[in-house]
């Protein structure tokens, strides 16, 4: 589920102690030990339910995905039956004991400083989101469409899915970024032009979108306690650490 800044408020202060309750929190409940795993198969089937509430993905879905861990675990012929409902019932009672911790730590998908950086960067012009698209190059042809025919939009940036799963296990990620002023919104007209007048516009496109990086969005990002490691090559994603995302499954 792609996340949107758009419109967002301002950044929801989270207190050292919450942070460290939310990040640091102890499954609950536990993997009922009737399921039988083995101990080492158990910490990864924890973690991997860590890293779905982590990155906030769709409550919805945890049955589907933990009963594919239960299977790769214990053999498919062993989860069968009654197993899918116990584990249906189990996803249930996570996402409402993470649920109920965001309530009572008065965490919200605001907070953090990542979601203050975007909701500012698309005040001024910069499309900004979470989790799109699975990978880089779908990200990156995708995020044409999300103008949506709006012309207030100078440029974007972005982190997809798999980024979404290194910044939930780390603190870390990479961002897409790109200008939207150079190339024509009409692809007939790109067809229209010449190599050479292509040559050009695709040379005006890296310009402009570097100077996005470094007149707007670099500074906003730091603005926040982001710290941003980029060599200045369009070539090359920036980096950012010290990034809070809070994802309430």
């Amino acid at each position: 589920m792609t996340t949107s800044f758009t419109d967002k408020k301002a950044v929801t202060t989270v207190s050292p102690e919450a942070r460290d309750a939310w990040f640091k929190w102890q499954l609950t409940p536990p993997v009922p030990t009737s399921w039988e795993l083995p101990e080492e198969a158990r910490e990864d089937f924890e973690d991997a339910i860590m890293l779905l509430l982590l990155t906030g993905e769709d409550a919805s879905e945890y049955a589907d995905y933990l009963n594919d861990c239960l299977e790769e675990f214990l053999g498919e012929s062993q989860v069968k039956g009654d197993f899918y409902h116990d584990i249906e019932q189990y996803a249930q009672k996570v996402v409402r004991e993470r649920r109920a911790l965001a309530e009572r730590l008065g965490v919200t998908g605001d907070s953090g400083n990542l979601a203050a950086a975007f909701a500012d960067l698309e005040a001024h012009g910069v499309l900004a989101r979470g989790k799109f698209s699975c990978c880089g190059t779908c990200a990156s042809a995708e995020i044409w469409d999300e103008r949506e025919g709006s012309d207030r939009w100078k440029g974007y940036i972005y982190y997809h899915q798999q980024d979404a799963e290194n910044l939930a296990e780390s603190g870390s990620t990479y961002i897409g970024f790109g200008s939207f002023e150079a190339y024509p919104s009409d692809e007939e007209a790109w067809k229209k032009l010449s190599d050479e007048q292509r040559a050009a516009v695709t040379r005006k496109h890296e310009e402009l979108s570097l100077a996005l990086m470094l007149d707007t969005v670099i500074p906003t990002l730091e603005r926040y306690g982001i710290k941003v490691t980029w060599n200045g090559s369009y070539d090359t994603r920036p980096r950012l650490d010290n990034v809070e995302v809070y994802e309430i499954p």
